[in-house]
């Protein structure tokens, strides 16, 4: 008898169990389509728009030296990433044609390479880069005019990138 039993009751257990995984796909699949059906279909020329972009300025690094070149910044979509003020030991500032701060940020320096290979023998997490790039990230603003980058208390370097930008933004004057 108690044989009998065991199988019905091992295959009930089994059914319910099932219908419960498939209960819970039916629920996700309800949410998913509510979700969708709310939501905007994408659209790549959201990323056109100056208030949805950022622009990536290169900086030549020689000798351990930053130099702003002429080449046209990079767009790129989305707003800039998320730099918080003080986090680094570099800030870059970027203003207006009549010296009106527009915004900064901090980043760590950029003519440093970081490693994760701390030594004590060798001359340690930091070194100099000789040769290479950096970018810094502003705004998508045709009214940016110069970049400050503050290294230290009496160090700022000015880098006039107006004409950059309204290139990369192809605005004209």
């Amino acid at each position: 008898m108690t044989r009998n039993l065991t199988l019905p009751l091992l295959f009930t257990a089994l059914a319910f169990s099932g219908c419960a995984g498939t209960k819970s796909e039916r629920k996700q699949a309800a949410d998913r389509d509510r979700v969708e059906s709310a939501t905007a279909p994408f659209d790549a020329t959201y990323f056109r728009d100056r208030e949805h972009m950022h622009l990536a300025l290169v900086f030549e690094i020689v000798d351990g030296q930053l130099r702003f070149g002429d080449g046209v910044p990079g767009r790129r979509p989305g707003s800039p990433p998320y730099r918080a003020p003080g986090a680094g030991s570099v800030r870059i500032t970027y203003r207006d044609s009549s010296g009106k701060e527009l915004g900064n940020y901090s980043i760590e320096d950029p003519v440093l390479a970081r490693s994760c290979d701390f030594d004590q023998e060798r001359e340690g997490e930091l070194k100099l880069i000789a040769r290479g790039t950096a970018e810094i990230i502003v705004p998508a603003n045709p009214a940016i005019a110069t970049v400050e980058i503050s290294t230290g208390k009496d160090r700022v370097l000015r880098f006039d990138v107006s004409a950059q930008i309204k290139k990369a933004l192809g605005d004209k004057d």
